[in-house]
């Protein structure tokens, strides 16, 4: 899909890959890619691979900052960029598998998911306000899958609030980005 912003001058695209994917818990996780331009030069192009969690849509961005590959946009970007960053990517996939499958066995009640909340909010990678939308979605989960209490089904109620939320009612798709990322 794709979709463009502030009267045409970003681009965000998403390339879901079905045929490249794997499963933690009974989630069914795909490889996305997502590209990211600017078209009056106010951001970098940005190829970042991410994974999309089947069962609700809901995107989840790659933990590893070094996946999110920018080059400043000009005439210097050429394909040979774009399939660098498409290899690099596609080599990350088995490293994020590994780092879910750690979060699912990773067991958490759910006072400790909150107080896990509460040392993200100190750190200050989530505001106050955020961390609220994400501790309602913790105490009730949305999804069957998310009701174990551990630290893969915390992960995926920020997700949730920043690909849902942020991202999509509110369009800020910079900021969910972010918020994802550093929370992960």
């Amino acid at each position: 899909n794709c979709e463009i912003t502030q009267d045409g001058s970003r681009m965000y695209a998403n390339y879901t890959f079905a045929n490249h994917g794997f499963k933690v818990q009974k989630d069914d996780f795909q490889m996305r890619v997502s590209l990211r331009n600017s078209f009056d030069g106010s951001m970098k192009i940005s190829l970042v691979v991410g994974l999309m969690r089947v069962v609700c849509s809901n995107g989840a961005w790659s933990m590893d900052g070094g996946i999110d590959l920018m080059r400043k946009h000009t005439a210097s970007v050429d394909v040979e960029f774009a399939s660098n960053a498409v290899d690099v990517a596609c080599r990350s996939f088995q490293s994020q598998y590994e780092t879910l499958d750690l979060f699912s066995r990773t067991k958490l009640n759910q006072q400790e998911g909150h107080e896990l909340l509460n040392g993200l909010v100190k750190r200050s990678v989530l505001a106050d306000r955020v961390a609220d939308k994400v501790r309602e979605i913790w105490e009730k989960p949305t999804y069957e899958e998310d009701r174990t209490r551990n630290v893969y089904n915390l992960w995926n109620a920020i997700t949730q609030h920043t690909t849902h939320d942020i991202a999509g009612e509110r369009r800020k798709v910079e900021l969910a980005t972010r918020l994802s990322t550093n929370a992960t």
